[in-house]
């Protein structure tokens, strides 16, 4: 079974979303997950055991636990919240070896009210993304850690499956106690372990651990420790071509006899039978996915009527759409890339007069062309041209139109960073021109300000020049790539949030209207990439374009913007400093598939870069 490798958004610890389940194959993930059934009603399978969740279960599945989840009913709504081990595990070391288990009919039992509200105001509040929301997140999450502590690690085994057992009502002492001992089971599983040890090491008698490990988990010592070896040896079972014997020794088993009468009496068969019926089913788990991302207001409808609260999930300014991608990056459909970048032109003069920024904006842009124009037939030219000739830019020589371009500064915002990635086929110059003045913006079509000034468009040129190799997919609001270098798979994915006048380009007479319009696009858009047919270790690049790093946004931050327009302008490197794109980067080990996830808010755009990195 391959690993679905959970991608972390803009560094946080948590990843939350909505999904309708159709069918998810069996698979594991290294960090802890949590299903919260909002309405209808899904099948988990979580190790040797089946459940049915109706609608508002939660589910806990721990990491590295195999299981796979299909819906029973014609539609239903589900909450998935995945938590990083490794950040959590900084206010609690003990969260990886940890058996969580809240299944219980009905789903009341172990007072799950507070899990679904907190579940739906985290989600309320990834969707609204207000200030600060990250660090209430993270305090929430940790109140479910908190919780699934406190209640849920007693559990019983009944009728083939792990049951929360509320009667336990342990003492404080005694819940100490036990999650100290099952964390220490689970830590060393694969070591020579028995009662004598334990008593050894705690200091209590056979006969009191005995009793405890019943009273808490519903099952003797020996079927603990047996069922714990069992499941820990799924992933060497399947992932590797170890011998048998190998993998029984690998997880704690003195035989490999012993390793098969326990296997044998969770699953239901033997490791070999268990292995050869996993060989025989597809090997990509993103490929047979069938999900639907959900719509965050219908959602929000829901859980405002199962929980009677009202949790704003959207308001009626902001509208919210979701698409779920699958990409194969084997595909041998490929087109090579067109119109990717808009046409760029510089005034002679300007090349002549000012060489030295020309050719380091074409530098840094990675400019491929070049169009220069001139009032006047160019019969002979200057020595200053060879300087752009020597980037290897193709240059273009054009008699420029008489006439003022009118103003638009429009041009400044981050509605022209997402016209770019729409592809649109548009004449930019490099700097702005025929300005009066060197205020800080002037309506013009340049990607630069005659201050030095770098706007979105700057930025959106310099992202889709990266984007290089051959198209394997394309989206009204996307466009795949991918490149071969040392026989590894590279894929740059250029996505935006558009809508359907982004072709239209609206007119604003000055830097405060613009500022307006740039704010008052409220879409918000969320995709989930499922990347098939990867393999390896990964270098992903994320570059965010977007309405809160703007040039005019940071003009507005400083009370720069009014209408006018004729307050002092700070320097270009100050404002360049708040403007560029905001830059993560993190290592993903992909195991024939990966997942991004994309979540733009307004007009933005990210170009993700993932690279081989061996």
């Amino acid at each position: 079974m391959k690993e679905y490798k959970v991608q972390y958004m803009n560094n946080l610890p948590f990843d939350i979303y909505g999904i309708e389940i159709k069918r998810i194959p069996m698979h594991y993930q290294r960090d802890l997950k949590l299903v919260y059934v909002v309405s209808g009603n899904i099948i988990l399978e979580n190790g040797p055991c089946s459940y049915t969740l109706k609608e508002g279960s939660i589910f806990v599945v721990n990491d590295y636990n195999m299981h796979s989840m299909r819906g029973i009913t014609t539609s239903n709504m589900a909450i998935i919240l995945h938590l990083d081990s490794r950040f959590f595990s900084r206010y609690n070391k003990s969260i990886s070896n940890c058996f969580f288990v809240t299944y219980k009919n009905p789903v009341d039992n172990i007072h799950l009210s507070e899990l679904r509200n907190t579940m739906a105001r985290i989600y309320s509040e990834s969707v609204n993304a207000a200030d600060g929301y990250e660090e209430r997140c993270i305090g929430m999450c940790n109140s479910i850690l908190d919780f699934l502590y406190d209640e849920c690690q007693f559990f019983t085994y009944e009728s083939g499956q792990f049951v929360n057992n509320p009667k336990a009502n342990p003492t404080l002492k005694k819940k100490k106690r036990m999650r100290d001992l099952i964390n220490f089971l689970y830590s060393n599983y694969q070591n020579p372990l028995s009662l004598k040890n334990l008593t050894e090491k705690y200091d209590l008698s056979k006969y009191y651990i005995s009793h405890a490990v019943k009273t808490a988990t519903g099952l003797s010592f020996q079927e603990l420790l047996g069922y714990i070896r069992s499941e820990k040896s799924m992933l060497p079972l399947i992932n590797s071509n170890a011998k048998i014997s190998a993998i029984a020794k690998e997880v704690g088993f003195t035989t490999t006899e012993y390793y098969k009468k326990h296997f044998k009496f969770w699953y239901g068969k033997t490791p070999d039978e268990y292995r050869k019926e996993y060989l025989s089913k597809p090997a990509n788990v993103i490929d047979n996915v069938n999900t639907t991302i959900l719509n965050s207001s219908d959602l929000g409808a829901a859980l405002n009527t199962e929980l009677s609260h009202d949790f704003g999930l959207i308001t009626d300014s902001i509208k919210y759409r979701c698409q779920f991608v699958n990409v194969d990056v084997s595909n041998n459909h490929v087109t090579k890339p067109k119109h990717l970048l808009p046409n760029l032109s510089c005034p002679l003069d300007m090349v002549i007069n000012d060489s030295e920024e020309v050719v380091m904006a074409l530098k840094d842009l990675n400019a491929k062309k070049l169009s220069i124009t001139s009032k006047v037939p160019i019969s002979i030219l200057p020595p200053e041209i060879d300087r752009v000739r020597r980037l290897g830019v193709t240059l273009k020589y054009e008699t420029s139109k008489s006439g003022k371009t009118q103003k638009n500064y429009t041009f400044d915002t981050c509605y022209m960073a997402c016209r770019l990635f729409n592809r649109d086929p548009i004449n930019l110059q490099l700097f702005d021109e025929n300005s009066a003045s060197m205020a800080p913006i002037s309506g013009k079509n340049g990607l630069i300000t005659l201050s030095g000034t770098k706007k979105p468009s700057y930025y959106a040129y310099k992202l889709l020049a990266k984007l290089i190799g051959d198209i394997i997919k394309t989206g009204e609001n996307y466009i795949i790539s991918r490149y071969t270098e040392n026989k590894y798979k590279n894929i740059w994915i250029a996505v935006y949030n558009n809508n359907n006048e982004i072709s239209s380009f609206p007119k604003c007479d000055s830097a405060n209207e613009a500022r307006n319009f740039e704010f008052s696009y409220k879409i918000e858009t969320e995709i989930l990439f499922h990347l098939i047919n990867i393999s390896g270790l990964y270098r992903v690049t994320r570059y965010l374009l977007s309405g809160e790093r703007s040039l005019l946004a940071a003009l507005d931050r400083g009370s720069y913007i009014n209408k006018k327009n004729v307050v002092p302008f700070p320097p270009p490197d100050y404002i360049n400093w708040f403007t560029t794109p905001k830059t993560d980067t993190e290592t993903v080990s992909a195991q024939d598939s990966m997942s991004i996830h994309v979540k733009l808010k307004g007009y933005s755009c990210e170009l993700i870069r993932i690279e081989s990195i061996y």
